[in-house]
């Protein structure tokens, strides 16, 4: 996005570590499980990409950061999810992911469900 021209904001627990490594970005200071950091760091966003940390709680993050983008006004969230995503799953990131997906599914948001199929390659 940056080498586009872009202006986009990048969301980070902690901005010193994320200096550098993400180019061109804003950076932000927010944590996925605090209601009150997301507000801040979606403020103005017209659409959020959202790549959740597979983490037990990982559902209830998501919710949290969907409301939070709700309110601030976000229009779009595009969900880095996984495939086979299902809520009824029998592999627990799968699971996740899909009762992630059905939740951002009902907030009252546009939303993109990302889920790779394949590993990317690069030459």
């Amino acid at each position: 996005l940056g080498r586009r021209g872009v202006r986009f904001r990048a969301m980070v627990r902690d901005v010193d570590k994320a200096r550098g490594k993400v180019k061109g970005a804003e950076l932000v200071t927010g944590d996925f499980g605090e209601a009150s950091g997301l507000g801040r760091a979606l403020e103005g966003v017209s659409v959020a990409f959202l790549l959740p940390p597979f983490v037990p709680g990982m559902v209830a993050m998501q919710r949290t950061f969907a409301e939070a983008a709700r309110k601030a006004g976000v229009k779009r969230v595009v969900k880095l999810s996984v495939m086979g995503a299902d809520p009824g799953a029998k592999i627990e990131v799968a699971r996740w992911h899909g009762e992630s997906e059905r939740e951002l599914e009902g907030i009252g948001l546009g939303w993109t469900m990302l889920r790779p199929t394949r590993p990317t390659r690069t030459r």
